[in-house]
């Protein structure tokens, strides 16, 4: 039978100790050492052996207290106390538990058994008080808290394990999400044999799924030294001041301004296209002139290009001067401009020859977003809207203008931060992260660097690779 027994009826019986009757002998507790130590927060149990026989232990009519005093007489405040008793009434064992808010010191454990005053059933006198046992104990905190979460978009927390020195334990936190559906991830790794003290636990950036993490709990499981038991310590839940945005594990393409004087080859006709307003009408104006095939072709795929004069070229549909139906300068394009991306007799596209001379600095397709080389990005947007609305990243969540990203390469630092200034339609493409014979296999996500290499055409550019990609946290 188990009895829950009273926090305070010691101050009760405090008058009648001198009559003690029996004296309860204790058998060696789980808690360990001389000086028994007891942990905030814990559990910690031991037995009672009551060799007279049942006694009290079974009397209706019999009530217990129990609690900790310190060296100056102040009171330890018990979470709970729980008592077993054998049916014979000849063994009993206790489970005690100190509330978390106490402070670590030396203090007295005692143990009181008496009879209710206000119950008749007691044998011999009312409020004898049957056993009295007392013993030190040292009450110890244990303790494991998140203390830093700023460096976590390089995979690295810092956390606090509390305990006595020689404790070790396997530590357990566990973060908590969402993707961009809505639904909750939950991602708890295991770090073996942790000691107290304040340390950097590193994720395997690999095992967390794609999500917004935002809070962390979970438990350290010590084994404080030469207790036989583990005690299971939890960690209080923790509210990262920045949520972990992590798209995991994301390939880097790269795009650059094509750079006439690297191409090879033969030249070709293009145009130079300017324009006017006046009274709502566009007049749009057309100057000859020849340039590389190859930079006529790399520029309009990139849609920007410097040729052999310094001057920046854009393809003429960025601005709207392009030829096609709804752009401003359409059924004004002499013969041999093309303002548009044909269709080849094969269904591939071909390239325009049309463009805009450009003043710097450059914006990409987010507006008021100057590209800046090796720092700006083009984020994956859907072919499916005509403006290419941006599309979800890793399964995560889409990316707006501006944002910017934390790339790690795998070594717990940051490689490079970089800002989200440009679209990128192929991005939006999940395909060839499936593709074993891919450079992208494996990817959760694909996003376009924008380079400062000065190839002829992005082929020549190259790709970065892989990177472990979050939003800074810090």
């Amino acid at each position: 039978m188990r009895k829950q027994l009273g926090k305070s009826w010691g101050a009760t019986v405090g008058p009648f100790l001198q009559r003690a009757l029996l004296l309860f002998l204790f058998s060696p507790a789980i808690c360990h050492a001389q000086i028994r130590t007891w942990y905030t927060g814990q559990t910690c149990s031991f037995n009672l052996a009551t060799p007279a026989g049942p006694e009290c232990l079974l009397w209706s009519g019999c009530v217990f207290s129990t609690y900790f005093t310190t060296a100056d007489g102040n009171y330890v405040p018990l979470a709970a106390f729980t008592m077993d008793v054998a049916s014979d009434g000849s063994q009993a064992s206790f489970t005690v538990e100190i509330a978390t808010d106490v402070p670590t010191e030396k203090a007295t454990f005692t143990f009181i058994s008496a009879c209710d005053p206000a119950n008749a059933d007691c044998p011999g006198e009312t409020n004898a008080v049957f056993g009295q046992y007392s013993f030190p104990v040292q009450i110890e905190s244990l303790s494991a808290i998140i203390k830093d979460t700023s460096d976590i978009m390089n995979g690295t927390v810092e956390v606090k394990l509390s305990a006595p020195e020689g404790t070790t334990g396997d530590l357990v936190p566990v973060f908590h999400g969402t993707d961009a559906s809505g639904a909750a991830i939950q991602y708890g790794p295991e770090f073996p044999a942790l000691a107290p003290g304040t340390q950097q636990i590193q994720l395997p950036f690999d095992d967390p799924p794609p999500a917004i993490y935002t809070t962390i709990d979970g438990a350290w499981y010590a084994t404080p030294p030469g207790a036989s038991t583990t005690q299971t310590v939890d960690i209080p839940t923790y509210t990262m001041p920045t949520p972990w945005t992590y798209f995991r594990k994301v390939f880097y393409t790269q795009y650059n301004f094509a750079h006439e004087n690297a191409c090879s080859g033969g030249d070709a006709d293009a145009w130079v296209v300017s324009a006017s307003t006046s009274k709502g009408t566009t007049t749009c104006s057309f100057t000859k002139i020849s340039l590389n095939a190859q930079f006529i072709s790399a520029v309009w795929i990139n849609g920007t290009g410097v040729d052999n004069n310094g001057d920046i070229l854009r393809m003429a549909m960025v601005p709207t001067l392009g030829s096609g139906a709804g752009q401003k300068c359409f059924g004004q394009y002499p013969l041999g401009a093309i303002g548009v991306t044909p269709k080849l007799p094969n269904g591939k596209n071909g390239s325009g020859n049309t463009f805009v001379i450009a003043a710097p600095p450059i914006t990409g397709s987010c507006s008021g977003q100057s590209l800046v080389p090796d720092q700006s990005l083009a984020m994956p947007c859907s072919r499916s809207g005509k403006l290419c609305p941006p599309a979800v990243l890793s399964g995560v969540k889409a990316l707006s203008c501006g944002d910017q990203l934390n790339l790690d390469s795998g070594d717990y630092a940051t490689a490079s931060t970089r800002s989200a200034d440009d679209k990128c339609p192929a991005c939006s493409d999940t395909g060839p992260f499936n593709d074993v014979n891919s450079v992208m296999y494996g990817a959760d996500g694909h996003i376009d660097a924008f380079s400062s290499n000065t190839s002829c055409t992005g082929k020549g550019v190259g790709s970065l690779g892989f990177f472990y990609t979050s939003y800074p946290t810090n």
